[in-house]
């Protein structure tokens, strides 16, 4: 199926070069390499723990944004 296409994408911390934050649709972005990309669905009841836990492990230099 196309949507499980990507179920079982893999990105070490240190790769991490993007991390974009949508709080009002509970969704974190993280972009890796070229083609490694992951969208993290959250509940709005865990969002914040979530976006917390990805903040503090972010690679010294990657910068977080907000949309």
């Amino acid at each position: 199926a196309l949507g499980a296409s990507q179920e079982n994408t893999t990105i070490l911390w240190p790769d991490l070069s993007r991390v974009r934050f949508y709080p009002k649709d509970n969704v974190i972005f993280l972009k890796g390499g070229i083609l490694s990309r992951i969208r993290v669905y959250c509940l709005p009841q865990n969002y914040a723990q979530v976006s917390q836990m990805i903040r503090f492990r972010l690679p010294q230099g990657t910068l977080p944004e907000t949309s």
